[in-house]
């Protein structure tokens, strides 16, 4: 694949996953804590308004916790200078911290937090401070200051408290990993509206964009672009699995992350079967049989339901899925046939339509629930 082409796919497709994401309201919404709780003012500030108290819903223990922790703030040397702020204008400690493993850099997603340039909301500063402090990773471990920070994080109250006290039994145990994430907190995850599933696929891209290069170093240029042309595809059967699939309400955002990662999983298990050339055989039987299940899938979700405002996707976006799918599906065989010229073209749908993710093989039965 050509590096300029490439660069431009992988923009195009983390565009649209950025722009599904917006769509859906996968960024957690700003909380109305004041911005000098962090720490990013010149002057240190508490982390609630004066006067402000631990919420009375609240267990006793977990009030007591974050009372005694309220006046912690980060050490002179850990806050961004004059220069460095100045630098950090318009920065992000969510993307800085979250991004894929060669652009992570904790260091600067601390600085970044405590930056009053920072395009963070208060409640991401908070979040990337406390995993910061935690694991002593951008900064000495501090879990006193892990604390300060998950006590800003206010949420469902028995969410608050699950994270609270485990970071106090981690600074009682004097815990030394880490592995500690506010996105490793199940109970807690869904407040993030996809974001936490978002921050993996990030990590995700890259190694599969590592081991795409890998399969395809000693290809033809003629396999090369037929590679680049069936890139171009899948973004767009990417955006419209999604659309068919993903669903509704405040996990919807998961449910996208997740709906584009069984594509992009699917699709490199794929180039690396066609890679080894092991492409599965299939009976005369077989392929009617698939072609059979695939025709009925597709009908049913063309169904009219008596009762429509139930269905969680229309019959035009299961239709737009499909035919991304074809298209998806046409420039992989012409890619598989120039290396592979003896695959016929009946083995090689039936391989595909076989090796489609769960949730595009249930299109039908979806429209019907």
């Amino acid at each position: 694949m050509s590096k300029v082409f490439g660069d431009k796919l992988r923009l195009l497709t983390l565009g649209s996953l950025l722009m599904l994401s917006a769509g859906l309201g996968i960024r957690p919404s700003a909380h109305s804590v004041n911005p000098g709780t962090l720490g990013f003012e010149p002057e240190p500030r508490r982390i609630a308004a004066p006067g402000k108290q631990p919420r009375e819903s609240v267990a006793p223990p977990v009030r007591a916790i974050c009372r005694d922790v309220s006046n912690r703030e980060p050490a002179i040397v850990d806050r961004p200078d004059p220069r460095a702020a100045a630098a950090l204008r318009g920065c992000s400690a969510q993307q800085l911290y979250y991004a894929p493993l060669s652009r992570r850099d904790p260091v600067r997603a601390r600085l970044c937090a405590l930056s009053a340039g920072s395009d963070d909301d208060t409640w991401i500063r908070h979040l990337v401070l406390m995993n910061i402090y935690a694991n002593g990773e951008g900064a000495p471990r501090d879990l006193d200051l892990a604390l300060h920070h998950a006590c800003g994080l206010e949420g469902a109250d028995n969410q608050w408290q699950l994270r609270i006290g485990r970071l106090d039994r981690m600074r009682k145990e004097g815990w030394t990993g880490r592995d500690f994430d506010f996105c490793q907190d199940t109970d807690i995850v869904p407040m993030l509206g996809g974001s936490c599933p978002y921050y993996s696929a990030r990590v995700n891209e890259e190694r599969r964009a590592t081991a795409l290069r890998q399969l395809t170093a000693d290809w033809t240029d003629a396999e090369r672009l037929a590679l680049d042309r069936l890139q171009t595809t899948k973004a767009v059967y990417v955006s419209a699995h999604v659309s068919a699939t993903h669903g509704r309400g405040t996990p919807a955002g998961t449910f996208f992350v997740e709906s584009a990662e069984e594509v992009e999983d699917a699709f490199l298990e794929q180039v690396r079967m066609l890679a080894s050339g092991r492409i599965p055989t299939y009976s005369l039987a077989q392929i009617r049989e698939t072609q059979r299940a695939a025709l009925a899938q597709y009908h049913a979700s063309q169904r009219t339901d008596a009762d429509e405002i139930r269905r969680p996707h229309t019959a035009e976006e299961y239709r737009q899925a499909d035919r991304a799918w074809r298209h998806y599906r046409d420039a992989f065989i012409d890619l598989a046939q120039l290396g592979h010229p003896g695959l016929s073209r009946e083995r090689l749908t039936t391989w595909l339509l076989r090796a489609r993710p769960a949730s595009a093989r249930d299109y039908g039965q979806r429209s019907r629930s």
